[in-house]
């Protein structure tokens, strides 16, 4: 059965935003290391650090999209 673009786009409209919305509505629950080790360090460090965080959950998403795109091409067969 094939769907329209229009529901297809709906559908990725609404996968986004049931993966994204509860990250942005979450609070960081701080481990304790990385508070301890952030506090103790210079300001150029912790601003690295601030920058290296988004830096290192790009490749996480990518992970995660290629292997949604995989289950789902897989469950097309």
């Amino acid at each position: 059965m094939k769907s329209s673009p229009a529901s297809r786009i709906r559908w990725i409209i609404l996968s986004l935003a049931l993966l994204f919305l509860p990250a942005g509505l979450a609070r960081g629950q701080g481990c304790s290391a990385c508070r301890d080790n952030t506090a103790g360090s210079a300001p150029q460090m912790r601003q690295a650090l601030r920058k290296a965080i988004p830096i290192l959950g790009i490749p996480a998403c990518i992970l995660f999209a290629g292997i949604m795109v995989l289950a789902v091409r897989s469950s097309k067969e």
